[in-house]
């Protein structure tokens, strides 16, 4: 048998209050636009790296 007071431990009370739903929408805006630049900025430099080795290639296989 499940106790209630383990499920009441173990879930979180709602929140209905516009303000705080604002803070936890801006708290995961702010996470995902983190998220986000730090991605593009790996990007740009897995593409560069990407572009540099190919020519590499294509020089080696000239010579």
């Amino acid at each position: 048998q499940t106790l209630s007071s383990t499920v009441r431990r173990k879930s979180s009370a709602e929140d209905e209050r516009p303000s705080a739903q604002s803070v936890g929408y801006l708290g995961v805006m702010l996470m995902a636009l983190t998220f986000s630049f730090i991605f593009a900025l790996d990007i740009s430099n897995v593409w560069t790296c990407g572009h540099s080795m190919c020519n590499n290639r294509k020089k080696a296989k000239l010579t």
